[in-house]
C-alpha cells in the first residue's frame, strides 16, 4: 500500500515538474529588421508590423467575427511563427533582433458592429445638443 501511494505521489510530481517546464518556455521569432509581416488567414490580409521597443509588451488586436477563431503568422526575413487565436485569447512572444528583444502580445477581441442609428434619432440628438463659447 505504502509502495503504491509513493508511487502515485512521485508521479503525480513528475507530471507537475514536465507542465511548469513547458510553461516557461518562450517563443520566439528571430529576425533581421525591426520590420516582420503579419498574415491572418481567414481573412486574406497582412500588414507590416512594426517593432517598438518602448512598447512593452506590444499588443496586436486580432478582431473576431462570429466567434470563429484565426490563423496568425509572423514572417520575418530568417523565420517565421503561427498562432491559432480565439476570442479572449492572450498569446506572449518575443521577436529577438540582432540583440533586442522585442516583447509582443496577440488579443483576440470579439467585433463589435457600429450603432446604426435612424435619421430621425440623429436629428433629434442634434436639435439637443448645447455648445458653449
Amino acid at each position: 500500500m505504502k509502495y503504491k501511494l509513493t508511487k502515485n505521489i512521485l508521479g503525480i510530481a513528475f507530471i507537475m515538474f514536465f507542465i511548469s517546464c513547458n510553461k516557461n518556455k518562450k517563443i520566439i521569432l528571430k529576425s533581421n529588421k525591426k520590420i516582420v509581416q503579419v498574415k491572418v488567414s481567414n481573412e486574406n490580409r497582412s500588414y507590416n508590423w512594426n517593432l517598438n521597443k518602448a512598447l512593452n509588451p506590444d499588443e496586436n488586436e486580432i478582431t473576431l467575427r462570429n466567434n470563429d477563431s484565426v490563423n496568425v503568422m509572423y514572417v520575418s526575413d530568417i523565420d517565421s511563427i503561427k498562432f491559432n487565436v480565439k476570442n479572449g485569447t492572450k498569446i506572449n512572444f518575443d521577436i529577438v533582433v540582432s540583440k533586442d528583444t522585442f516583447s509582443q502580445q496577440i488579443l483576440g477581441i470579439p467585433y463589435i458592429p457600429k450603432a446604426n442609428y435612424s435619421n430621425k434619432f440623429q436629428s433629434k440628438k442634434r436639435k439637443n445638443r448645447f455648445f458653449c463659447s
